[in-house]
């Protein structure tokens, strides 16, 4: 994801350092890219889930699963 420089209003909700085989797969939409293998490898956390407080005081929540995994 691509959060607000500083992560300005950007309240992380869950956190977790990925592991190395979530990058097993090519790059693709749905599969990494480097800037994404990068932090991967310097094992960065990674934010699944947050809220945003918007500039005009609306608030979001965002949320990176719900995808199928096959385990």
């Amino acid at each position: 994801m691509r959060f607000p420089e500083g992560m300005k209003n950007v309240i992380p909700i869950l956190t977790a350092v990925a592991p190395a085989s979530t990058m097993q797969r090519a790059d693709g939409p749905h599969s990494g890219n480097p800037h994404v293998r990068k932090e991967v490898a310097a094992g960065i956390p990674q934010h699944t889930a947050w809220a945003f407080e918007r500039p005009d005081g609306g608030r979001s929540f965002g949320f990176t699963g719900g995808h199928f995994h096959w385990n």
